[in-house]
């Protein structure tokens, strides 16, 4: 082997290139989804990192954790935040990314959206868990500043999106379907 030169596994090559059909053999012969590299980031992790969207199907499709955290204490979310790509963020919180992980900076996804003015993700991040707006660190301050302009905002279209729900949970009623059975009514509901 020349020296300097790290040599590469085929599953390093496979993912590099983006190769979905490699990956995907990989993950059925039993190698571990969430495998890490020597910077301790997992191969979800990398993958968003070098935006390669098939190869994070794959990965989540064979049960890849999306709330692991590397030693920067990031998750996948956290990076996908950062790099405002809503549709992995989306794609994320469907295979059970949790809004409410903190990184070592006590950031969660939602800080950093709104740190950086990323008013599509703040959005999608109140419609998919408006609790995350009452997350308080250990000294009990709110991790989400609720005092500036752009966040009073998003508070007032969230309590409008609950206002809308419980008043349609009162009546059993959609304004689009008309009275809908309970069971249906109340996906309806959450999914509002």
């Amino acid at each position: 082997m020349t020296e300097g030169i790290e040599e590469r596994t085929p599953l390093e090559r496979a993912l590099e290139k983006g190769n979905k059909q490699i990956l995907e053999c990989f993950l059925k012969a039993g190698v571990d989804p969430n495998m890490r590299d020597k910077n301790d980031n997992t191969i979800l992790y990398n993958s968003i990192k070098n935006k390669q969207s098939d190869i994070i199907s794959v990965l989540l499709k064979y049960k890849a954790n999306p709330n692991i955290l590397n030693m920067n204490g990031d998750s996948a979310l956290h990076l996908a935040t950062r790099l405002n790509d809503i549709k992995t963020c989306n794609l994320l919180l469907s295979h059970g990314a949790l809004l409410t992980v903190k990184n070592v900076r006590n950031q969660l996804p939602i800080s950093i959206a709104i740190k950086e003015n990323l008013e599509d993700l703040v959005e999608l991040f109140i419609k998919t868990a408006p609790e995350i707006l009452d997350i308080k660190d250990q000294t009990g301050k709110l991790l989400v500043d609720s005092s500036s302009e752009g966040m009073k905002i998003y508070i007032k279209k969230i309590n409008n999106w609950r206002r809308r729900a419980h008043m349609l949970y009162c009546k059993n009623y959609c304004p689009m379907f008309g009275k809908l059975p309970e069971g249906v009514f109340k996906s309806l509901v959450l999914f509002l």
